[in-house]
Parts: structure tokens; sequence; C-alpha cells
């Protein structure tokens, strides 16, 4: 059985990221990527739309495969006629390795998808059920609200700051090719590598920050705390008490083929 469900963190895209790109239209043609911050799947929606923008015949189609049986891989595809490229050129290279990447893609067949041989950096797919303490679509609100009480028994509430806060979001059975890097079955596609680049800002990639904010996706693909009524968690949700390093436990003392994963808090602004 497999499960739906993925976390993503946020990264800021510096100014001047481009490669290029050919296919029968012409070529080859600088395709610019716009500074700012962006999600995994907001970037790739970018990158395609930049592709279709600037490189006609605009047939392009740029994915992130994720859901029940996802591998965190990237596929970039053209439906012309004839062949197609893309060059990472200069400040391309890294957006090649985020992407999962290794090479240029050099006179593809149209038509034929190229998939990266590396899993997206920024994104993990635990491929096991998501728990937590309340409800995905929910978005509790909580404050740093004191009440102090006079000598006559009179309360007063003084309210600070208001966020709203999930508390103990947990996988529970993670399989040890998802948790630690030299067991992954696709390279960077473990919970070693997204923690060290999302909360530790310690992977090798500079436009990954400590601390990064999260999108978090349970197993049934709603993301937590988006619903109707308060629309919060849009910005991100960014993980305030741990885990500081990576610590995830095994499931049984015994046996180290399955991993429990923890995230104590996430708060966020809305």
């Amino acid at each position: 059985m497999t499960f739906d469900g993925r976390i993503e963190a946020q990264m800021t895209v510096p100014a001047g990221v481009s490669f290029t790109a050919t296919n029968s239209g012409g070529g080859p043609t600088t395709i610019s990527i716009s500074a700012g911050s962006y999600f995994p799947t907001a970037l790739i929606a970018h990158v395609q739309a930049q592709l279709n923008a600037l490189r006609s015949p605009a047939t392009w189609t740029v994915s992130l495969s994720t859901g029940a049986s996802g591998t965190g891989k990237v596929t970039i595809n053209w439906t012309g006629t004839g062949t197609y490229s893309i060059a990472w050129t200069g400040s391309g290279t890294t957006l090649r390795d985020v992407l999962g990447f290794t090479g240029d893609l050099t006179g593809v067949t149209q038509g034929v998808a190229s998939v990266s041989s590396k899993h997206a950096r920024m994104v993990w797919l635990p491929d096991c059920p998501l728990g937590l303490d309340g409800d995905t679509p929910r978005a509790p609100i909580v404050t740093d609200a004191l009440v102090t009480v006079s000598p006559r028994g009179d309360a007063t509430t003084l309210v600070g700051n208001t966020m709203y806060r999930h508390a103990n979001l947990r996988w529970s059975h993670v399989a040890e090719a998802k948790i630690w890097e030299a067991a992954a079955a696709v390279t960077n596609g473990s919970w070693e590598t997204f923690w060290k680049d999302a909360h530790l800002g310690q992977g090798s990639i500079s436009w990954f920050r400590p601390g990064s904010k999260l999108q978090i996706y349970d197993h049934a693909a709603r993301q937590l705390g988006i619903n109707a009524n308060s629309g919060a968690g849009v910005g991100g949700w960014v993980a305030t008490k741990g885990p500081i390093e990576i610590s995830p436990k095994k499931v049984d003392a015994a046996w180290a083929g399955m991993w429990r994963v923890e995230i104590p808090e996430l708060v966020s602004s809305g």
C-alpha cells in the first residue's frame, strides 16, 4: 500500500537565474526565472509557464511526481514536432540541481519525457499517513494571552500576539529508505536531506535557509490549515519547537526498518 502526502519547503530564488531552451521553433532561447520565494510545486509551475511564454511552440509541460505512487522526480516534456533541448547554463545549474537533473537535455525527440534522475529538493514524500492533535484542514488559533487577577478577584486578560498552531505532527511508520540518505531509493529523497536543507540550512544550495516555511499535505492530499473559514497557513508554517536536529525514532527498538518522524509544533501568521 502507498500513501499520498508530502512536505514542501520554501526557497528563495535570486535574481538572474536562467537556462536555455531549443525546439523546432528556434533557439537556444534564454528562459529567465523570476526572483522570489517559491515552494517546489510553485517553482515548477513557473518554469513551465516561462518555457511556454518564451520558447514557442508553447507545448511544454513540467511536473513533479507526487501522490500515492510519487517518486519525487521532475519531468520535462515538449510535444511539438522535431526535437527539444535544455541547457542549464550559468546560474541555471542551481535550478538544475533543485529539480533533480544532472546534465543538459540534448536533442530529445518530441513527446519523449525527460525525467530527473534525482529527487527534487525541498520536498519530502513520507509514504505514510499523517497524524496530528488537531484536524488537517483546520487552523487552531492561539495567543500569548496573560490573565492577571487583582486582590479583589477581578480578572484582566491581556492579549499580545495571535497565531495559528498545529501540534504533534507525526508520521508513525516511515520506511528506512525515506529516512536516511544512505538508504534512499532515490537520491535526495530522504528525511535527512530534506530536514538539513529546509530546517537546518546545511544543504549545498544557497537558495535554502534555516527555518524555512513549510506547506504540508496529508495522505488524503489535504493541505494543513487550508479551509474555507480561515485560509490560514497560506503563507506557510514554521517549526518552532524542534526538532532542531534530525531526530526520527525507531518504531521497534530491535528493528531499523520503520521510523517515526515528529514535529512538535508548527505556527503560522495566516
